[in-house]
């Protein structure tokens, strides 16, 4: 989610999730080995109250009601 606020709340690929997550070291996997985009795709199906996808497949924060 962070990273998504931090891009300016613009959407972001999958693979663009992964490697900023990656490169920022936000995320330490048990194995060592780096997120992958489509983890990052798993996440977001789980998380539907907290993340959508925009039409061209990009991830986006949902809006909270106000």
């Amino acid at each position: 989610m962070r990273i998504i606020e931090i891009n300016g709340g613009e959407p972001m690929t999958s693979a663009d999730l992964a490697a900023t997550i990656n490169e920022e070291g936000r995320y330490q996997k048990k194995d060592g080995s780096p997120m992958t985009s489509s983890q990052i795709s798993a996440r977001v199906s789980k998380y539907p109250t907290m993340f959508e996808r925009t039409d061209d497949g990009r991830v986006a924060l949902r809006r909270r009601a106000e």
